[in-house]
């Protein structure tokens, strides 16, 4: 994508800053995919039955872990939306708004990783229901603090929670602490490295040839509709999303080495500065299939 002259800006933007708002633009392109996955009026994928997260859900059942996470996505993107809208769109470059966007956006993105990431499934049910703990003393004040009421009293939400606790095996002392953003990002953030986060991933692995079949199955999701008949997952797929996935995290690598060869923090400047780029560990797993799918060939 190419962008013409910068017109003039509420705020001055000094002619060295110029390549990182092209940048800043041009990663903001990916969000087309992504709000297309979050368009209100398309259909929300479920998680497939016999799935853990849909198992994560029965056990939670009505405060769904995979409806919290999608909610925060979906207000993550939301967000970024905004902030494309008006930095490229409305062409203003404000003092600060910017910052609470961006911030809204990291804040709610690293809820869905925070909620989703742990392996075992006491953690997930535990951080929904202390994620679900914080949204009502905060809706609860926010009432409180514009005279308003709901139709469900602190205590009735409350006391709901405490009963699904107890069938989920999830201490009622966990609950008493919520989720605070403070601990939700810095967590999510330390393990941002373990995985790929699919969300962000498959807009761009299906744009590069991967089957719906392989997404969904890495999703944990149903296939919907006749899709629903060719849902076999076979060894080809497999490959062909190693493939995938390899490109991306060269590309994205590229990128943004492009934008500077070193970074502060520790891991990513080892990446950056790497002479020849090398795959971290967490695509050993990756490699392994890629090694044995040749072998078998």
């Amino acid at each position: 994508m190419e962008f013409g002259p910068l017109p003039p800006y509420r705020v001055a933007v000094e002619e060295r800053d110029r390549p990182h708002y092209l940048q800043l633009l041009r990663q903001l392109g990916v969000l087309d995919g992504w709000l297309a996955r979050i368009d209100p009026t398309a259909s929300r994928p479920e998680p497939q039955r016999g799935s853990p997260l849909r198992a994560d859900d029965d056990m939670l059942d009505p405060y769904h872990l995979s409806h919290a996470a999608w909610h925060s996505l979906s207000h993550a993107v939301d967000h970024l939306h905004c902030l494309r809208s008006l930095l490229q769109d409305a062409r203003v470059i404000h003092m600060y708004a910017p910052y609470s966007l961006v911030r809204a956006a990291l804040e709610n993105a690293c809820a869905a990783v925070w909620m989703l990431q742990p392996p075992r499934r006491a953690d997930r049910l535990e951080r929904r229901l202390r994620f679900a703990v914080t949204d009502i003393r905060s809706g609860e004040e926010t009432k409180r603090l514009i005279g308003q009421t709901g139709p469900r009293s602190e205590q009735d939400r409350m006391d709901q929670l405490r009963d699904i606790a107890r069938r989920a095996g999830v201490a009622e002392s966990a609950l008493k602490r919520g989720a605070l953003y403070s601990e939700i990002v810095k967590t999510a953030g330390s393990n941002a490295w373990n995985g790929v986060i699919t969300f962000a991933v498959s807009p761009s692995a299906a744009r590069d040839g991967a089957r719906p079949a392989i997404q969904m199955d890495r999703r944990g999701h149903a296939m919907q509709g006749m899709d629903q008949i060719y849902t076999h997952v076979t060894p080809e797929m497999r490959q062909q999303l190693c493939e995938v996935l390899e490109k991306l995290w060269q590309d994205a690598v590229a990128e943004r080495r492009a934008v500077s060869p070193h970074s502060g923090v520790p891991l990513l400047d080892r990446i950056l500065t790497a002479t020849e780029p090398a795959a971290p560990s967490d695509l050993a797993t990756q490699s392994a299939t890629q090694l044995k799918w040749r072998a078998v060939r």
